[in-house]
């Protein structure tokens, strides 16, 4: 059976589950997670609703995210805690949503949950594994490009290892970028960094440490996930970063 089959009708076994027209957005979800490595159910959700012309809070997109594909073995969906009262859901394939995947022609990439918990201790780290995930969205809906964790192990001890590098669409220029779920009392974490680029999880930490930064004299940029996401919400997407300095 070829991808165009799979797209059109599901296999014999699956046929009792689901009409064609559904099967064919599981697949197109599929092939979204495969090729992208995007890992949040959010962004999932703009894909799709992008490509099918509808709202991507709408029933139909949230009941195929969050209950066809993980309740039929396609994806494994994990809560993760972005802050308080916030969360977010992490993505991926399961080795059965992959299988499918290669049966529609494509092999799917590490994707960047998985990523992260392969460099980083991401299991360690749910609140900063979420935050680097929702960071990337975040990027991503603004123009930049993205790449998460942007190193090996089989790179050695590279004495700094960002959470994210961001490509600027206009610019083009790269940012190695940090993610920070706190404020940090010890200046050590950035000095010897010429210009840091750091997000944080909200206004009131942006100002403490950006503040700290200014006094310390260490030049750099800014952003914040709760005004991001705030601002995305209203439609504004012309800013990434909040502050330079």
């Amino acid at each position: 059976m070829n991808a165009t089959d799979l797209l059109i009708e599901p296999p014999r076994e699956l046929r009792k589950s689901y009409q064609r027209e559904y099967w064919r957005r599981i697949c197109l979800a599929v092939i979204t997670l495969a090729e992208t490595g995007i890992a949040t159910a959010s962004e999932l959700a703009n894909n799709l609703a992008f490509h099918f012309g509808i709202n991507p809070t709408s029933c139909p997109i949230r009941r195929l995210i969050h209950k066809t594909l993980p309740d039929d073995g396609f994806t494994q969906n994990t809560i993760l805690p972005v802050a308080r009262h916030i969360k977010l859901t992490a993505i991926q394939l399961t080795d059965y949503g992959k299988d499918i995947a290669r049966a529609l022609g494509v092999e799917p990439i590490e994707n960047e949950y998985e990523r992260i918990l392969r460099l980083h201790d991401g299991e360690k780290q749910p609140k900063h594994t979420a935050q680097v995930l929702f960071t990337a969205y975040q990027a991503r809906m603004r123009g930049f490009g993205v790449k998460v964790m942007p190193f090996e192990k089989s790179d050695g001890k590279p004495w700094y290892q960002p959470d994210l590098t961001l490509r600027d669409p206009i610019a083009g220029r790269f940012y190695p970028v940090e993610v920070e779920t706190h404020s940090r009392n010890k200046p050590e974490k950035w000095q010897g960094k010429r210009e840091p680029n750091i997000v944080f999880p909200n206004p009131q930490t942006r100002l403490l440490v950006v503040q700290r930064l200014k006094d310390w004299g260490i030049h750099g940029r800014a952003t914040d996930l709760q005004t991001l996401a705030r601002q995305a919400r209203q439609g504004i997407l012309e800013y990434f970063w909040l502050e330079y300095w």
